[in-house]
């Protein structure tokens, strides 16, 4: 895909038969290559692509780990890819391109057998021309409609895959085609713009910053509230002793409380056009850490509702 993407790195072809192979596949796909963003222009970069500073401001630990172990791993495949290969590629570059793959791929669950243990449930990922266009929801049409798949809302599509139409007719499963098809998953009302859930499905605000660069900034992510779930779980098995790669925080660690980074982004709202540009990725920083703020204090709601209920029991 580097090679489709950036003609400098196309010196790595030995033959005239690969370089031809090339020069057609980069011809078929110049339409779609031509609509991808470029590293000049404006796009969502993944908290890597910050400095240490800002990535530290996120303060949520697996976020702040993740980023800063992403930098390290490219500077390494840099390393490696100048000592094997002989050739000079700036870490912008590769740091780019692993960021345009990973964020507009498309995760495919292949059907598991009955009873499959979940590591060995398996998945692809693929890039599909134009269907990366499509923007995000967290929320499922069940969320938003109490499933009346009439009602308008919330992600109303996702990828899958699909066998012929022949598949009928034909018991040999060898000579079935298989497509990649984006599928109506509730009713999609005239003029309604179509949504699909980035990632798993139930990607939390960390995994969409982290694999898209941004945040949602419409509706709280109900995957938050479950990620808090087992972020406790997991704490209570390591009894509180790996601090840097938990994934759980009380309200009390962290530096600001939920209502001054709201007053703090609520400020940053009516700033002028002229420095907005300045300004986003503090936006960006304050919202991430608003949304998990948020999700902290509701799933902290339903554990007291859970609590009371067992001591009305007792």
């Amino acid at each position: 895909f580097l090679q489709l993407c950036d003609t400098s790195l196309q010196n790595t072809m030995t033959t005239t038969e690969e370089e031809e192979t090339t020069t057609t596949t980069t011809k078929n796909y110049k339409p779609y290559l031509d609509m991808l963003p470029t590293y000049q222009a404006n796009f969502d970069p993944t908290p890597d692509f910050w400095t240490e500073e800002e990535i530290h401001k996120l303060e949520f630990p697996s976020i702040v780990k993740s980023a800063l172990e992403r930098k390290d791993r490219l500077r390494q495949e840099i390393k490696l890819i100048q000592q094997e290969q002989e050739q000079q590629i700036q870490l912008e570059e590769l740091q780019f391109a692993t960021w345009l793959v990973e964020s507009r791929s498309f995760t495919i669950l292949k059907e598991p057998f009955p009873d499959c243990p979940i590591d060995e449930i398996q998945s692809t990922s693929v890039l599909i021309p134009y269907m990366d266009m499509i923007n995000h929801s967290s929320s499922s049409s069940e969320e938003e409609d109490d499933g009346d798949s009439s009602v308008s809302g919330g992600a109303n599509a996702a990828m899958d895959i699909v066998a012929s139409q022949n598949e009928e007719e034909d018991d040999d499963d060898d000579d079935e085609i298989l497509y990649y098809a984006l599928v109506a998953t509730k009713d999609i009302q005239p003029g309604e713009e179509i949504l699909i859930s980035y990632g798993t499905g139930e990607d939390t605000t960390v995994d969409l910053l982290s694999n898209y660069g941004f945040v949602d900034s419409e509706n709280d992510n109900p995957f938050d509230v479950d990620m808090y779930d087992y972020c406790a779980e997991e704490e209570e098995e390591d009894d509180g002793n790996d601090e840097d790669t938990s994934c759980f925080m009380t309200e009390e660690e962290w530096c600001t409380t939920l209502e001054e980074d709201e007053e703090r982004l609520n400020h940053l709202m009516t700033t002028t056009s002229q420095e907005e540009s300045n300004l986003a990725r503090e936006k960006t920083i304050l919202l991430f850490r608003i949304k998990l703020k948020r999700a902290l204090r509701e799933w902290e709601s339903y554990e007291f509702e859970d609590d009371d209920e067992v001591d009305d029991n007792e």
